[in-house]
């Protein structure tokens, strides 16, 4: 045991450093807003020890990940702290292989569950998202420590197990909402054991429930005091699930792409594997744990954006498709992902049966409707390489040519895994290159989206020059006159979202930042704008954005 311990740790070590590495080429931020808000929010930490944003106050739920990065701070110049985020990310995100090897080592040996550990490690959405300042680089390690936590407490009598459920639980809340799933997960045991008639676990359960609501009770009660509601800024798209009657079709069709788009991310060999073997006794408690779990995400995943109409100004699928809506997030069920290829390889010596075969070429066929998404990073890096397929298919065929194309192959691939014999060094050798190949492509384009669109963009420029010109820590006054359009990689006019809470230039400031009339200067050393004012002006960019230096005045 000894010798597997060292193992993990060295290969932990090694994910680390090869993720540090690897997201350090990637010179800047590509996925605003968030990633700008979630940097401002660890500096508003770290400083003040609250979470404001251009002195506009967050209301935050979900603040474990901002206080997880603030200590990046510590250093003074963006240029630093922005790498430092990125070290942080590969640290926690690469925490993943621990937890992926302890629950597959309640099935297999220990050399088959750290095979199933250095895949899990691998997949694009655990290895990547290092390169982007976002939740998920603690969510989803945090989550499958949960799982296996949970699994543990409700088969055992340790009571150590149920109160380290507990914490894992609620901190997995405190860095996604979307870890409420995990309730579920335990109330459906709870409630399949009482129906059975079966051992319960009651303090267990008790245990686990208590100590996670007593870690995000003060969060929940703060909701309740400044929104009215347990869960805040969700409430709305949260209570649309109750209102399903006016829009169960669009919800159906999300729904079943959501599934589609999961079998994909997993290489649609996994979920095909799954079987009724999993519900043996030895796996039954997993199973309804990981089940409920995978089920209970893609229904909270499939109720974002269904609600969303036609938009000429957007590029939407509803645009093409009437019955569509918006479109689909492949990172928010990227966290179920190590569960089904743990649920596959339980069943990896059970035959595929030809109607389940069926089945998933009738999903995976109605699936190609996904093509209306943009399956890119670093919303898709599950499936960046449909994407990709897709992209080049336009420039030779136009809608909807190309998706029924991507649907006849998406169609037969269930048939050729049917007609195929694996065992579990094939199906090991085969998704560990897949896997590295969807790495390296995912890297490629982030870099490129990054250096092209953003790094090379004169508001960047611009911010790193300010760095470097005043690397004290300062006030700089943003012309409110000039947020006028939502930033995006094509279109850099305006200097500062509308709502004012980002801008590209920030990024590279680590200084107080305000959102303002410019003719109130009070305590204001730099003032950034398009617009001519009285001040003197230390530098013009190539797209007439002026800096205009106060010190001294």
């Amino acid at each position: 045991m000894k010798k597997i311990v060292k193992k993990l740790v060295l290969y932990y070590l090694a994910f680390v450093i090869i993720k540090s590495i690897l997201s350090y080429f990637i010179p800047a931020p590509s996925g605003f807003s968030d990633e700008y808000i979630y940097a401002k929010l660890a500096r508003s930490f770290f400083f003040d020890f609250n979470f404001t944003v251009h002195n506009f106050f967050f209301n935050i739920s979900h603040p474990l990940y901002f206080i997880t990065l603030s200590p990046a701070y510590l250093f003074s110049k963006m240029t630093l702290i922005y790498p430092a985020m990125k070290v942080i990310n590969s640290i926690i995100s690469s925490l993943v292989i621990f937890p992926a090897f302890l629950i597959s080592r309640e099935f297999f040996n220990s050399n088959k569950s750290f095979k199933i550990a250095i895949l899990i490690s691998l997949l694009p959405s655990n290895f990547i998202f290092s390169s982007y300042i976002l939740t998920e680089n603690i969510f989803y390690p945090l989550f499958l420590f949960s799982i296996y936590l949970i699994y543990k407490s409700l088969i055992s009598e340790k009571l150590i197990w149920p109160i380290l459920a507990g914490i894992a639980i609620g901190l997995t809340y405190l860095s996604r909402i979307v870890g409420i799933v995990l309730f579920a997960a335990i109330g459906m045991v709870f409630l399949f054991r009482l129906i059975k008639k079966e051992k319960i676990f009651l303090k267990n359960t008790i245990i686990m429930c208590s100590t996670s609501l007593l870690i995000i009770s003060p969060f929940l009660l703060q909701n309740i005091l400044t929104q009215g509601s347990v869960l805040g800024g969700y409430t709305a798209e949260a209570s649309t699930i109750f209102e399903l009657n006016k829009f169960l079709p669009k919800y159906s069709i999300q729904f079943i792409l959501y599934l589609g788009l999961m079998i994909l991310s997993t290489g649609v060999l996994f979920p095909l594997l799954i079987s009724k073997k999993i519900f043996n006794k030895e796996t039954i408690t997993f199973s309804i744990v990981t089940l409920t779990s995978i089920f209970t995400t893609l229904i909270i995943a499939a109720n974002h954006n269904v609600t969303i109409l036609p938009n000429l100004l957007l590029d939407l699928p509803a645009n093409y498709l009437p019955w569509l809506a918006g479109r689909l997030i492949g990172r928010y069920i990227d966290v179920i992902l190590p569960l089904v290829i743990i649920l596959g390889f339980i069943c990896i010596k059970e035959k595929i049966s030809l109607r389940k075969t069926i089945i998933f070429s009738t999903i995976l066929l109605f699936s190609s409707q996904m093509v209306l998404t943009r399956l890119f990073p670093i919303n898709h890096v599950s499936t960046v390489h449909l994407g990709l397929f897709n992209h080049l298919l336009l420039f030779i065929t136009n809608f909807p040519i190309n998706m029924l194309i991507v649907g006849i192959i998406l169609g037969i691939i269930p048939f050729i895994l049917y007609k195929i014999k694996f065992n579990f060094q094939k199906i090991f050798s085969l998704f560990m290159l897949l896997f590295i190949l969807l790495n390296i492509l995912n890297f490629t384009l982030i870099y490129y989206n990054s250096n092209e669109f953003w790094y090379k963009g004169d508001q960047m420029q611009l911010g790193l020059w300010l760095e470097s010109h005043d690397p004290e820590i300062s006030t700089v006054l943003f012309d409110k006159r000039d947020c006028i359009s939502a930033l995006t990689k094509l279109n850099q006019k305006s200097i500062c979202q509308p709502s004012g809470k980002s801008t590209i230039i920030g990024f590279w400031l680590n200084d107080n930042i305000i959102v303002d009339d410019p003719n109130n200067v009070e305590n204001v050393d730099f003032i950034i704008s398009r617009h001519k004012l009285d001040f003197p002006i230390i530098k013009t960019s190539k797209d007439n954005i002026y800096i205009y230096s106060l010190k001294g005045n």
